[in-house]
């Protein structure tokens, strides 16, 4: 048996609006036009504010580590990928982010979460 992790089939996204969340709005305007792998599409996702912890509720989000997100802005705003550094992110290795894709064009169509675990979404 194979105990090795094996990659996920990343997608790729384009931040098209300015993203839900509790960062400053001038923080938030910055992702746009930033391109970024994706974990997976997630129907319904539970999401909940960076730093309030306050829960947002259910939408279609794309799920995104927190790492190359803040790498892609790094390359289009640096001053805005620092301001996301000093605050601590991102949190670790794996951590995630949501982006409402409302925000979102999907540039690589990432499988969705269900596809990938085989739960039900």
């Amino acid at each position: 048996m194979n105990d090795e992790l094996k990659p996920l089939p990343m997608g790729r996204i384009r931040i098209v609006e300015t993203p839900y969340g509790d960062a400053p709005e001038d923080i938030r305007r910055q992702w746009v036009g930033v391109e970024m792998p994706c974990i997976w599409f997630e129907p319904n996702a539970e999401s909940a504010g960076t730093f309030s912890g306050e829960y947002k509720g259910a939408e279609d989000a794309f799920r995104v580590f927190q790492k190359h997100a803040i790498d892609a802005l790094e390359q289009v705003n640096p001053d805005a990928a620092r301001w996301w550094r000093i605050r601590g992110y991102p949190r670790y290795e794996t951590a995630v982010w949501l982006f409402d894709a409302k925000a979102v064009l999907a540039l690589e169509v990432p499988k969705t979460r269900g596809e990938i675990t085989g739960e039900a979404n």
